[in-house]
């Protein structure tokens, strides 16, 4: 990305984010104070990174900007406007470069950060839901075309690139200011949202393994190191790591990552280091942009996918649990038949309580010794079951000692994805007091 600029506090817009808590003074100003020397050191690496055109394929404090924005609204502002003023002092840009792209740095990340409120409930949803990544990514792109086009008219102004390259230029920038965000924010994201457990020891002997192989085969393609015949082939191969990290590890440790990677190929890029070096610069920092960018779209869709299966997961055990709880409070048993309309996985509470120590498991209903139908002979509910209907209240009755036990089962038949009958699931209700209190009337 282009280097980095500040405006003055007359040019940019007065913000109107949504309302946020009053902070006590002295957290306040630790926080602005805070954001302005991280963005001043993002800037300080950033310059690091200008290429012999001093142009920087990467613009990572917008990025920083925008999170703090997002996280704490217009609370962050002062110190955003203090980094970025800073920022400019520190790249000595030309005057009127440098208040354009102040603008643009101040402008877009506030606009994003306006624009994300608006699409999400809460910041961690940008790395746990597959829509927030998809807004997270498009947001990340829109608001750099508003920096990168205040940029590019700074650029003209300061008598920068002729005319005739400002498209080029500008779509620099632009691509520079978007892989800010995404390398920069993911990063910031999950330090501060991510919702993972503690981690065994054994696993965290895998990271270290497989983190320690993806940053080596990084670094010895970024600084020259040849591995494979094809250099190319050298840098994809990291790919199935990046996918091992999306699936396997906490979001923290992934985005680390991922930061440390793309700063590695960065450096190596910029600084002439790399295998891929045959290429013009540009061709180069395209290649790189796009990597990067398939990198972080890969494994923020991955990381957000695995986290709505894990949640409908646990919603799917709460509701079992929930289930669970109600029948054994209303006194009923759940059961199942299989596809060959015998019972299977039938709790013990049903069979100690109404069946003694008869095997019920692998037994029709019908099969069961000394029980008697009473609502309708067993044939007919056996072809009741046979047409796939559903019953409800089939009393059932043997006896215990010298008294009778009733029971009331309902039921319905079960379809597996494919439409393919697979068996009855039901419950069934102890009624004995209920016909005994009739029996006595």
């Amino acid at each position: 990305m282009s280097r980095p600029v500040d405006e003055t506090h007359e040019q940019h817009p007065q913000p109107r984010a949504p309302a946020v808590e009053a902070a006590p003074l002295p957290g306040l100003l630790a926080l602005n104070a805070l954001i302005a020397v991280g963005y001043c050191a993002l800037v300080a690496a950033n310059l690091q990174l200008r290429d012999a055109s001093g142009i920087t394929p990467m613009w990572a404090p917008i990025g920083l900007a925008l999170f703090v924005l997002l996280r704490f609204g217009n609370r962050a502002l002062p110190g955003v406007l203090i980094g970025v003023i800073a920022g400019t002092a520190l790249a000595k840009l030309p005057l009127p470069m440098a208040l354009l792209h102040a603008t643009g740095q101040l402008l877009a990340p506030w606009l994003g950060a306006r624009l994300l409120r608006h699409l999400i409930s809460e910041p961690a949803h940008l790395l746990e839901r597959t829509d927030g990544a998809f807004k997270l990514l498009a947001v990340a792109y829109a608001v750099a075309i508003v920096s990168a086009m205040a940029t590019t008219a700074g650029m003209a102004l300061a008598h920068g690139p002729p005319a005739a390259r400002w498209l080029d230029t500008g779509a620099s920038v632009w691509l520079g200011d978007a892989l800010g965000v995404i390398v920069s924010m993911l990063p910031l994201l999950a330090w501060t949202s991510d919702r993972s457990p503690i981690q065994p020891p054994r696993r965290l002997i895998e990271q270290a393994l497989v983190i320690l192989t993806l940053l080596g085969m990084l670094a010895a393609t970024f600084f020259g190191v040849t591995l494979l015949a094809e250099p190319i082939l050298q840098l994809y191969a990291s790919l199935p790591l990046v996918i091992w990290i999306a699936l396997r590890f906490p979001p923290r440790v992934g985005w680390t990552v991922f930061l440390v990677a793309s700063l590695t190929a960065l450096a190596g890029t910029t600084h002439g280091t790399s295998l891929l070096n045959g290429h013009a610069m540009g061709v180069q920092i395209l290649v790189l942009h796009g990597l990067i960018t398939l990198t972080a779209a890969t494994a923020l869709f991955i990381g957000a996918a695995m986290f709505e299966k894990q949640g409908a997961r646990r919603a799917l055990r709460e509701r079992e649990s929930h289930f669970r709880a109600l029948t054994l409070l209303s006194a009923d048993w759940h059961w199942e038949l299989d596809a060959d309309l015998r019972y299977h996985r039938l709790p013990d509470q049903l069979t100690g309580v109404h069946f003694g120590d008869t095997a019920l498991d692998g037994c029709a209903p019908w099969e069961i010794a000394g029980e008697e139908a009473l609502t309708l002979p067993w044939g007919l509910l056996r072809q009741t079951l046979e047409r796939h209907d559903a019953f409800r209240d089939f009393l059932s009755r043997r006896r215990d000692g010298s008294r009778w036990r009733y029971l009331a089962s309902s039921g319905e038949p079960v379809f597996d994805a494919h439409g393919v009958f697979s068996g009855y699931r039901g419950v069934s209700r102890d009624i004995t007091a209920e016909m005994q209190a009739r029996e006595a009337l």
